[in-house]
């Protein structure tokens, strides 16, 4: 059974679109540290590059497994496991959204601290746990 995307037109849409508007707000992101200037600390000695890498290889190998290793495949109805996977698509946007909007201009993809930025602890921030602040 082939994955349904390679099959259905609608289903390929849907996914490309998905797939699609995850990598325009990436893009946008991107453009939007370069507006602001947002350069790469030295502390990063390559660590983004083989990051940025290691997920191009992982999503070409998940495309190449999900069309050529036929015992891998998810043997139940078409449409389920693409909804699922649909869902994991837009909940993940909508929580880099929710995480770029709570930090505001202090959002940049490249985690670093910002002179008079306060630790925030509100909306997806709010189950992370943070280092403690000091007091004088």
């Amino acid at each position: 059974m082939m994955p349904l995307f390679f099959s259905d037109p609608v289903a390929a849409t849907l996914f490309w679109i998905s797939c699609g508007a995850w990598v325009v707000l990436e893009l946008g992101l991107i453009l939007r540290d370069r507006r602001a200037e947002v350069t790469r600390t030295t502390a990063d000695r390559g660590s983004l590059r083989l990051l940025t890498s290691a997920i191009c290889v992982a999503l070409l190998v998940a495309f190449v497994a999900a069309f050529w290793l036929t015992n891998l495949r998810i043997t139940t109805s078409g449409w389920a496991p693409l909804v699922i996977g649909l869902m994991l698509i837009w909940v993940g946007i909508g929580l880099r959204l929710w995480a770029v909007r709570t930090l505001g201009h202090y959002f940049t993809r490249v985690v670093m601290v910002k002179a008079g930025q306060r630790v925030v602890s509100g909306g997806p921030y709010r189950v992370i746990r943070h280092p403690p602040t000091q007091r004088h």
